[in-house]
């Protein structure tokens, strides 16, 4: 699903949404307010694939036509791993995060210049264990 510079799009387009309420990339993207919502539908759609089997769905945002998504995952739980990386450390991004995330990899700083330190960085992390009622490994670039 990652094409070749995917995250790097997927950072300067949150970091836009943040700074300025659009993207500057001449495609159209969801309202700032309704980019946390798209992401767990989007999420939602992909774990109901890998469950194998017919799909459909239809959307505010995208329509998945009626499809048989074979072979599912072979990995335990038949899904694969999401890692979900925030630039961001509070609201519906690490709730987003708590409810999907099989590992969370958050950026070293926010798009405004401010560093994750690593008593933030363990205390968010055990936050998001506390709202997820799971273990969830976490992994930062220094």
């Amino acid at each position: 699903m990652s094409a070749p510079g995917y995250h790097s799009i997927v950072a300067h387009y949150e970091d836009c949404l943040e700074r300025h309420g659009d993207t500057h990339l001449g495609v159209d993207w969801p309202k700032p307010e309704d980019v946390d919502t798209r992401h767990r539908v989007m999420l939602d759609v992909i774990l109901e694939c890998w469950k194998g089997g017919t799909v459909s769905f239809k959307g505010k945002w995208f329509d998945v036509p009626e499809v048989i998504f074979e072979p599912p995952p072979v990995q335990p739980g038949k899904r694969v791993p999401i890692w979900i990386g925030t630039t961001s450390t509070k609201g519906p991004v690490i709730e987003r995060v708590a409810k999907y995330a099989d590992v969370w990899h958050p950026s070293e700083g926010d798009p405004y210049g401010n560093k994750l330190t690593f008593e933030q960085f363990k205390e968010i992390g055990e936050r998001v264990e506390e709202m997820s009622g799971r273990k969830i490994p976490r992994t930062i670039r220094i």
